[in-house]
């Protein structure tokens, strides 16, 4: 660890991603969760090469509210998530481009990995979405 006051994200991810021997590499947020078809369907576009870069979701991150949280974290089945969709909030539309993402290896680390000029979290994940756009 170190003893910086900000948590430098960015920093962390590289220094991470330049160890990654497999050809793909994930970069995950803590707080997300997803259905098990969905990373699958990332890691097969990767697989086919169709794809260097995959964010496995539609865009929409979705806030369970508390009481969907409690009863999640109480019996941890996603099956209570599922069922509750229709009463949890898109928090950015469907325009999120953070969370976690699945990439290349190689070409991750060609684009040259995460910006470090960004410290703390959250507007890297604009610029990294952009950049892989662009290329």
């Amino acid at each position: 660890m170190d003893s910086n006051n900000i948590f430098h994200r960015t920093r962390y991810i590289n220094f991470l991603a330049e160890k990654v021997k497999t050809p793909f590499a994930a970069v995950w947020d803590s707080d997300v969760l997803l259905a098990v078809t969905q990373i699958n369907t990332a890691i097969n576009l990767l697989r086919r090469k169709l794809d260097d870069f995959v964010y496995p979701y539609d865009g929409r991150f979705l806030d369970t509210g508390i009481e969907i949280r409690k009863k999640f974290m109480t019996h941890g089945n996603a099956n209570d998530l599922e069922a509750n969709l229709d009463s949890m909030i898109a928090l950015y539309g469907f325009s999120a481009t953070g969370g976690g993402f699945f990439a290349n290896t190689l070409s991750y680390k060609n684009a040259g990995l995460e910006n470090e000029s960004f410290a703390g979290w959250g507007v890297e994940d604009g610029e990294r979405y952009r950049r892989w756009d662009n290329l």
